[in-house]
């Protein structure tokens, strides 16, 4: 019975943040968005995407990758240059989102603390293992933004 009840509030829930969701989308077609407004609306829109695009686990540098690949023996290097290609992808579709959040946050608030934008690079980078190279570039990204 419990999982009953437990199913029906997770719908309920559900309608609500979809409501919730819908109506925020309202206000931003209009202009009528306050800060914690869009702050809650990114945050949807950011749950959204990285509930819907499959996660790296650990640190994923195409440049390391590639020379691990060329070390390889002949007879495994197919499978593994198909793993790396399915990582470098969906590593690049997050790099590209990532990008597209901060440059929403950006345009919504043009005296957003850069502390804030570097929690998105965060949160990505958890997901979708940045290097430390793609965190400086979207860093120098930012600072370019910012200035």
């Amino acid at each position: 019975m419990k999982n009953i009840f437990e199913k029906g509030l997770n719908k309920k829930e559900n309608i609500f943040s979809f409501l919730k969701y819908k109506s925020l989308k309202m206000k931003e077609y209009f202009g009528a968005l306050n800060q914690k407004d869009f702050d809650q609306l990114l945050s949807f829109d950011s749950q959204e995407w990285l509930q819907n695009n499959p996660k790296i686990k650990g640190v994923f540098s195409p440049k390391d990758e590639l020379i691990k690949i060329k070390n390889l023996p002949k007879e495994k290097r197919g499978e593994a240059l198909t793993t790396f290609k399915g990582n470098l992808s969906q590593q690049r579709e997050a790099l590209a989102a990532c990008r597209v959040f901060i440059e929403r946050n950006i345009e919504f608030n043009h005296d957003i603390p850069k502390e804030k934008l570097l929690e998105l690079i965060e949160l990505f980078s958890n997901q979708y293992g940045f290097d430390n190279e793609q965190k400086e570039i979207i860093e120098r990204l930012i600072d370019r933004w910012i200035l």
